[in-house]
């Protein structure tokens, strides 16, 4: 994957379901192909207790979480107005993505994260850490559908 950074962000078809994917390819230096950092934003039905969370991270030699735990205010979230987003990332949420993690075969740090206050739980946390962890090993960014088949493949497997 080289190139620009690629941006992209999809509504599923008859759901509330949203998600942003944001690619950061490899420069020249990187002979490995893999993205330089890759984040994941999902939003999924108003109000639900699992709808909503965000995950950065990039490819690195051991499965480790590093960010802080509350920061500002996330106004621009997929979750709207209807939950507080707040960037960091909650202990609550750490040993659910950092045993997810362990148990890819791709090693990813976690960098950057939001979360919501109410629209957030462990399991939207560790379907996104498996989500980051697959989409870290490819070249290319899967077209939309793709993105759906596989988010729903991370969501059933946690």
């Amino acid at each position: 994957m080289t190139g620009d950074a690629a941006r992209r962000e999809l509504a599923r078809a008859g759901s509330q379901m949203r998600m942003r994917v944001h690619v950061t390819p490899t420069g020249a230096w990187d002979r490995s192909e893999r993205p330089r950092s890759l984040s994941i934003e999902w939003a999924g039905r108003v109000g639900h207790p699992s709808s909503y969370g965000l995950l950065g991270g990039r490819p690195y030699d051991a499965p480790v979480v590093m960010v802080e735990s509350y920061g500002a205010i996330y106004k621009e979230s997929l979750a709207g107005p209807a939950d507080e987003v707040r960037w960091g990332l909650p202990d609550e949420y750490r040993t659910t993505i950092q045993e997810t993690l362990a148990a890819q075969p791709a090693i990813v740090a976690v960098n950057d994260a939001a979360f919501a206050a109410v629209g957030s739980s462990a399991h939207v946390f560790a379907a996104l850490a498996t989500m980051l962890a697959t989409l870290s090993t490819g070249k290319l960014l899967p077209d939309d559908a793709e993105l759906w088949r596989l988010w729903d493949r991370c969501w059933n497997d946690v």
